[in-house]
């Protein structure tokens, strides 16, 4: 991966993570709905990044939101697991030669429809877990999963106004 993508997706971690902490985070919408969006980054990673390489930057992206929010590793966790969930999830789902290129899963160069379905299903895992974790307990199952559905729905709902408004735009020709 050249140096520019790089630049790039460290550019898009810091601006989503600020974006997190400092205004998503501090707005009280309700006990339910807490939506997480920086994990957008990890969502749009090259899919033929190196494992490990996603891995320490989903674990590091993690990292500096749980400096923000007291929270230790709370955030670091539930990143590094989604990578992985992320990493398998490509392998059942995508041919091999398509995984071997260095292509982004963003709105601008997936279907509609696909990029939603991909970005629900990994809003869900993300927020399961960082809701699970949170609590430490099932004694709130039923709690966990209501935070889980409204928490995510807002994260999609946001993921997408996010892309809509501000990813590149790919040309039909």
């Amino acid at each position: 991966m050249s140096g520019a993508n790089w630049i790039r997706i460290l550019f898009l971690a810091a601006v989503l993570v600020l974006l997190q902490v400092l205004i998503i985070d501090q707005i009280e919408i309700s006990r339910f709905i807490h939506p997480q969006i920086y994990f957008l980054v990890i969502l749009g990673l090259p899919v033929g990044m190196r494992h490990w390489h996603s891995y320490l930057f989903a674990f590091l992206l993690g990292l500096s939101v749980d400096a923000f929010t007291n929270t230790p590793g709370l955030n670091a966790f539930v990143c590094t697991m989604m990578t992985f969930i992320r990493y398998v999830y490509l392998q059942n789902f995508f041919d091999r030669e398509w995984l071997a290129s260095n292509v982004r899963l963003l709105l601008s160069n997936t279907e509609t429809l696909s990029y939603l379905l991909y970005a629900a299903i990994f809003s869900v895992i993300f927020h399961f877990f960082y809701f699970l974790i949170e609590g430490l307990s099932f004694s709130h199952f039923s709690e966990t999963l209501l935070k889980t559905l409204y928490s995510s729905s807002m994260s999609v709902l946001l993921i997408l106004l996010l892309q809509f408004t501000f990813a590149p735009r790919v040309k039909n020709e």
